[in-house]
């Protein structure tokens, strides 16, 4: 519904719910789920994006394998980390980050972050994040 949208950006001259500007501005990031389209309707916004297949969420994925062997949480963490890396690049940040909104592609191992509905733009004027990158091997 209109009503539920809280915030709006503009994206290629549209006005568009907060989120859908979110993932266009993220769509060169590997690690964020890929938008392939989205759709104005007179109720609402419709976003169509990419589903990998076979995957799960990674809560699934825990709770069907049990804990993690460490080089594969190791793996699953450093592909999070790189993905929010990009995302603040963008000047984006995802603001939900939990188990229910990464997706992993079971064959691959590949990850997928999702559901940027909590998501903003981050404030140039406000301070940066510390720099991450400099504790990744």
């Amino acid at each position: 519904m209109r009503s539920n949208v809280s915030a709006w950006a503009i994206v290629e001259e549209h006005k568009v719910p907060l989120e859908i500007a979110l993932l266009y501005h993220c769509r060169a990031i590997k690690g964020v789920v890929s938008m392939l389209d989205w759709f104005e309707r007179p109720d609402g916004y419709i976003i169509v994006m990419e589903r990998p297949k076979p995957a799960c969420d990674l809560f699934d994925f825990i709770s069907d394998r049990g804990a993690l062997d460490e080089p594969v949480a190791r793996a699953l963490f450093k592909q999070i980390v790189l993905t929010t890396i990009g995302c603040a690049r963008k000047r984006v940040v995802h603001r939900d980050i939990k188990d229910e909104n990464i997706i992993i592609d079971t064959t691959t191992g590949k990850l997928k972050l999702i559901d940027f509905g909590s998501g903003a733009f981050l404030d140039p004027a406000k301070p940066k994040f510390v720099d991450f990158e400099a504790y990744i091997d």
